[in-house]
This record gives C-alpha cells, sequence and structure tokens, in this order.
C-alpha cells in the first residue's frame, strides 16, 4: 500500500489539491507545497537545479512583492540569494533523516566498540575454558577418544550456546523496537507545523535477523571449537602429571584481553559522561524564558470557516474568556510556538543606512498579541508592551518591541526606544516602542539572533491558526479541561489542533540529544559489566593455576596483605595500561563528538575522571571475590590435594 512519500508518516486520508480551498484548511494563494521531478535519463540532479534556479528566483521575487510591506527587488536582487537543491527520493524523503543521521553515526561506532568489548570477553572466558579442561582432555584421549570426536562434542556445545542467545537476542531486540519508538517526539509538518502521527516501523528485518541468528550460531560453533584445539595440542604425559608449563604465556594473554577490554571501556564512559554533562547543560541552559507553569493550544479557526476579517473578533473573545478564568494568571496569542525549529526570517536594517552586499543582518520576527511577555516571563526592560490597537494599524510605521540582542546589533550603545528600522532598501517599517531580555524560541541549541515582536495583522492568513499560550498559578495541565471548554463556548466549531505544555515542548527540543544519551549509558553500562566480568575471570583463573603456590607461601608464614597483593598485581597492570591507553584513545577519538555537544569540550575533565573513577570501582568489585577465595584457603588441604 502506498502511503506518500515521506516515511515517517502515513496520512489516513489523502485529498485532491483542489479541495483544499473548499473545506478551509488554508487558502492556495498561501500554501506551501513541495515539488516533486522527474529527471530525464542523462540529466544529473546538478544541471537540473542550475537550470531551475532562475525559475524559483523569479518565483520567489514574486511572492515578496506580494508581501505586506513589499520589498523592493533591487534590495532582493542586491542583498538575497537564492539556490535550488534537489533531494533525491531514492529512499523516500524523511525529517528524521537529516536530524538523526549524524547520532546514528555516532551510536554505530558506539555499537562496534561494545562489539569488541563482547569479543575480547568472550575471547578471554573461552581462553580460561581451555585451560580448565585441558586435564579432562588429557584423561579422555589417555581413554581411546579420538581429537575428532573431542572437537565434535565441543562444536555441539558452542551450537547450543549460539542457539540460546539467539534466542535470547531477538526476544530483546522485540522488546526493546517499541521503547526505541517511545523516544521520537511529536513531529510536526515544517510548513504548517501541524502534528503529524510518526508511521516508523523499528521492528527487526527478516533479512538483518537472519543474518544475526546465521552469525551467531556459526560464531557459536567456531569459538566452541577453540578450546578443543587448544586443549589438543599438549604433552599427554606432562598434563596428565599436571607438569605443563604454559600458564605463564595463558596469563599474558588473558591479561591483554582484559587490557585492550578496559580500554574500549574507557572510551564508551567517556562519551556517556560527555553526552550526560551536555545533555544537562541543554535542560538548565538560560532560555530567557520561564517554562514552568504554562500550557499551550493550537487552535485553527479557519478550520471552522472563519474568514481574515472575522478572525479578530473570534481571538478577542477567547482571550477576554480564558483571562476571565480563576487559575489564569495571563494568556497570550502567538504565531509560531516556541521550541518547534520554527520562526520567521526578516531582513532589516536601521532607518537611513544603506549596507553593501552581504552585510545585512538576518533577525527573526515573531507575531504576539499583548500579554505575551507577562505569558512567557519574559522581563521588559524599557517602553510599553504592545497594545491591542497596535493591531489596527494599516499602513508602516508598525510598533514593535525588541529584544536586547536586536539592540546590540543595530544600536549599540544608544537608546532604542523610538528608533525605526525597516526592509533594506524600503522606507521605515518598524518603531521600537519596548525592549526585552534576549529569549530563545526556536531551540535550546540556538543562540538566539536578533528578535522583534510585532502585532499580529488580522487580515493575513497566517494569523488563521495560532498558538495560545497560558500561565497559570499552579500545575498547568489541571486548567486544560476549562480553557478548552472555554474554547468551545466562544465557538464549538473551532478545532484545537494540539495541547501541551512548555516544559514538554522544551524536552522535546532535546530529543536527539536524550536519544543519544541514553543510548551511550547502555553501552557504557555494558561494557562495564563486560570489563569487569572479565577481570574478574581472569583473577579467577589465576587463583586456579597458583593454588599450590598460594598454599606453599601461606603454610611458609605469607601474611593476608602479601596474598593480596600477589592476586591483584597479577592483573592490576593490565586494568592500568588499559586505563592510559583508554583515555589516549578517547581524546583521539572523541573529539569528532563535538557537534552533539553543547557547552562542553570533547577534552571536558569531569568525563574521564568519572570514567577513572568506574573502572577502577569495578576493578576492585571483580577482585574482591578472587581474593576472598585466596585468602579463605587452608594451607594443609591444598598441600594434601597436591
Amino acid at each position: 500500500m502506498f502511503h506518500g512519500l515521506n516515511l515517517d508518516s502515513q496520512p489516513d486520508v489523502v485529498l485532491p489539491l483542489s479541495a483544499v480551498q473548499f473545506i478551509g484548511l488554508q487558502p492556495l494563494a498561501e500554501a506551501q507545497f513541495n515539488l516533486y521531478v522527474r529527471l530525464l535519463p542523462g540529466i544529473t540532479p546538478s544541471v537540473a537545479a542550475k537550470r531551475a534556479e532562475p525559475l524559483l528566483r523569479k518565483g520567489v521575487e514574486e511572492s515578496f512583492h506580494g508581501s505586506v510591506p513589499p520589498i523592493p527587488a533591487a534590495a532582493i536582487k542586491s542583498q538575497l540569494e537564492f539556490t535550488a537543491s534537489l533531494l533525491s527520493l531514492e529512499h523516500g524523503a524523511s525529517q528524521l533523516r537529516g536530524l538523526f543521521s549524524k547520532a546514528v553515526v555516532f551510536l554505530m561506532g558506539a555499537v562496534v566498540v561494545l562489539l569488541f568489548i563482547v569479543c575480547f570477553n568472550v575471547g578471554g572466558l573461552l581462553l580460561a575454558k581451555s585451560q580448565a579442561r585441558r586435564r579432562e582432555f588429557a584423561i579422555r584421549r589417555s581413554l581411546g577418544a579420538t581429537g575428532f570426536r573431542i572437537v565434535r562434542q565441543m562444536m555441539a556445545e558452542g551450537f547450543l550456546l549460539g542457539v540460546l542467545g539467539t534466542m535470547l537476542g531477538l526476544c530483546l531486540a522485540y522488546v526493546l523496537a517499541p521503547v526505541l519508538l517511545r523516544l521520537i517526539p511529536v513531529l510536526r509538518n515544517p510548513a504548517t507545523q501541524l502534528v503529524i502521527s510518526p508511521a516508523i516501523d523499528l521492528s527487526p528485518d527478516w533479512r538483518i535477523l537472519l543474518f544475526i541468528s546465521g552469525g551467531c550460531l556459526v560464531s557459536g560453533m567456531l569459538f566452541g571449537m577453540l578450546p578443543a584445539f587448544a586443549g589438543l595440542r599438549f604433552d599427554l604425559n606432562s598434563e596428565l602429571k599436571q607438569l605443563t608449563g604454559s600458564k605463564a604465556h595463558t596469563a599474558v594473554t588473558a591479561n591483554a584481553l582484559v587490557c585492550l577490554q578496559v580500554m574500549l571501556t574507557v572510551v564508551l564512559i567517556t562519551a556517556s559522561g560527555l553526552m550526560l554533562r551536555s545533555y544537562w547543560n541543554l535542560l538548565h541552559a538560560t532560555t530567557g524564558f520561564d517554562g514552568d507553569h504554562v500550557v499551550t493550544f493550537r487552535i485553527s479557526p479557519v478550520a471552522a470557516g472563519y474568514s481574515n476579517e472575522q478572525i479578530r473578533g473570534y481571538y478577542d473573545r477567547l482571550l477576554q474568556r480564558v483571562r476571565a478564568l480563576p487559575e489564569i494568571r495571563a494568556a497570550s496569542l502567538v504565531l509560531y510556538g516556541v521550541m518547534r525549529e520554527k520562526g520567521i526570517g526578516a531582513v532589516v536594517s536601521p532607518t537611513g543606512q544603506a549596507p553593501g552586499p552581504g552585510t545585512f543582518q538576518s533577525t527573526s520576527l515573531n507575531m504576539v498579541t499583548p500579554g505575551y511577555f507577562d505569558t512567557m516571563g519574559i522581563r521588559l526592560l524599557e517602553g510599553r508592551d504592545l497594545r491591542p490597537d497596535d493591531g489596527d494599524v494599516k499602513k508602516p510605521p508598525f510598533s514593535v518591541v525588541v529584544d536586547e540582542t536586536f539592540a546590540r546589533t543595530f544600536f549599540a550603545g544608544q537608546d532604542v526606544i523610538g528608533r525605526t528600522f525597516g526592509n533594506v532598501g524600503a522606507p521605515p517599517t518598524y518603531r521600537i516602542v519596548g525592549l526585552v531580555t534576549t529569549a530563545k524560541y526556536r531551540s535550546l541549541r540556538e543562540e538566539p539572533p536578533p528578535t522583534f515582536y510585532a502585532h499580529p495583522i488580522w487580515g493575513n492568513p497566517a494569523a488563521g491558526m495560532l498558538n495560545l499560550y497560558v500561565r497559570t498559578y499552579g500545575d498547568p495541565r489541571s486548567v486544560i479541561s476549562r480553557v478548552r471548554k472555554s474554547v468551545q463556548i466562544a465557538d464549538p466549531n473551532v478545532p484545537i489542533v494540539e495541547i501541551t505544555t512548555l516544559e514538554m515542548e522544551e524536552r522535546n527540543s532535546v530529543w536527539q540529544e536524550r536519544v543519544v544519551m541514553l543510548m551511550t549509558a547502555f553501552f557504557g553500562i555494558a561494557g562495564l559489566t563486560l570489563a569487569g566480568i572479565g577481570l574478574y575471570g581472569t583473577l579467577t583463573q589465576f587463583v586456579v593455576q597458583h593454588i599450590r603456590e598460594i598454599g606453599i607461601r601461606m603454610a611458609l608464614g605469607a601474611q593476608i596483605r602479601h596474598i593480596v597483593r600477589a592476586v591483584c598485581l597479577s592483573s592490576m597492570w593490565s586494568v592500568t595500561v588499559g586505563l592510559v591507553l583508554g583515555l589516549a584513545v578517547s581524546a583521539a577519538a572523541l573529539r569528532f563528538a563535538g557537534a552533539f555537544l553543547y557547552e562542553l569540550s570533547p577534552f571536558d575533565p569531569w568525563s574521564y575522571i568519572l570514567a577513572i573513577g568506574l573502572i577502577l570501582t569495578a576493578a576492585l568489585l571483580a577482585a574482591s571475590l578472587p581474593v576472598s577465595q585466596a585468602i579463605k584457603l587452608d594451607p594443609a588441604s591444598v598441600l594434601r590435594a597436591e
């Protein structure tokens, strides 16, 4: 079934374009469209883009001429550059692909690191297994068993382990896939900002499952044969007499594997620490507004048949009813909601200034009704707020409020109240009546550009769908039902497109960072656990192999601290070398993670200290049990057994 070219959503109803103007969603003259083209054979995307650029430039110029107020063609040609780009739809269009592609590459790197840790861990366990079963293999061979029979048994054991591991992995894949889907936030149409239902299938593909299952089974059999082959390459008489001399070589190999595990675990933990601290910085970043106790409603009077001339009356009635509620502290309407990666770009300059080509300033414009700054907790520094009669002005200059960044950029060291500015090359379009603190409204990561706020022009079709922001005295969710009732009383036919809290919008704006942080933390914990298991296995094997030596030393009067030091030193060098190598590799590899960090350096010392502390803690915990076994040995029993 065909659901469209966008892979992120699947529409339930598809209408012909001609039906849009009859159901009142949006006038065709103001709608935004995506243009899909199929190239002729032999035409490359770059050639097509070059040929389409003049047409797009002409279309953009014509659209600017219809703006209020119009932008002179000379200013457009001298100050703006239009480029055409063609995106291949070979694999479909996707919002998430562009947003999350770099994060996926980063996470795949973490997966590869974890895979190597698992391989080194399995290698160490198999090495320990081969040493533990050498005497068994020797006895079986002395009783007439052939090498092929021993290898066949080990292959069967490895195959059984591979089957069990594959089944467990498949169960986890099916259980965790819906969890990943729930981490994806609300998706919106980039043009209309309407919420779209995600249609992302994260269930494991059968081809991937077949490949993984085959790999697990084959690996299980191959790894199972390794102890058998290792157990066949020894002198039978020496092994039966327990005189084999390969323990030192085995210990060196086991310690080397532990060293590699520690090194890669340091990389994962350091990455986890960086992502965690970056996510913390984002959540506690200075936004310039107070997101607590604010709930937002997205409403669409045009969907109920309101004309542009009738919209203002409806919004006035609605604000009057909502502000009369006892739980409401303030309420306002705004064109573009906060933390939704959307805004209006404007090219302006102060009156009397004529910047040269390439030196124009790009600013952000948002349409808000009076009371917006009180609703959002944005502090008014000078002048006044917007007034209701500011929306009645039919000709420029229009009254606007600017933020501190705007004042510093255009009027550094000057009093901004009463100053005018406008589109490049045009008469004064706006007059400044107030100055407020700088606030973010596209995302938490953004460096706020110069921003100014204007009263909505009610004749503009863009005012047909606004966001109603409501500040409450208590829990914002507790007033949703009462505000919804006020909307229905004002007009029951006006739909509420979306209801959410500003706090939730802030969390959704950092969803990519949250996913990366959670996944790297999971990989870091898994790697730390595996490294601890590997160290534990190595130390346990050391105690088993040196049990006679430990018993003799204890019989000759060795103290407990000497035994503890001997056991711990056997693998502490591998932990130390792994830590040093891990810190060096982390410093070299994680410098590429700067794109995911916020107000944090890839060389943040606290993240490296966290990795060192966790590795040392895991090493102490892993060594505690083998050490306790060593110091509890009875020398007389050990010597009698030998």
